[in-house]
């Protein structure tokens, strides 16, 4: 008698031969926060830097209460983004 069809096949458990940093419809890899938080920093240091620069060069003057709450929220939301992979 042949064995069944389920029986033939070799159960697979998830992430077997996925890498650890891989998704799969069972776990989604999210990354760490400090890693999100470090590059979230980054980016938002650079857009800040090149806000001021170009505001300078072309003799604005910059609302501090604006760029430190424009600053913070989007600091926020690339954190938050790039710990769940949606940015």
């Amino acid at each position: 008698m042949a064995p069944s069809a389920s029986k033939a096949k070799k159960s697979k458990r998830t992430g077997d031969s996925e890498s650890p940093g891989s998704k799969n419809s069972d776990n989604t890899a999210n990354r760490p926060w400090a890693k999100s938080i470090f590059w979230s920093a980054v980016t938002m240091a650079v857009v800040l830097f090149a806000a001021v620069a170009v505001n300078v060069l072309i003799g604005r003057v910059i609302h501090w209460e604006i760029v430190t709450g424009l600053g913070i929220l989007g600091f926020l939301f690339l954190s938050v983004g790039r710990r769940y992979r949606t940015i």
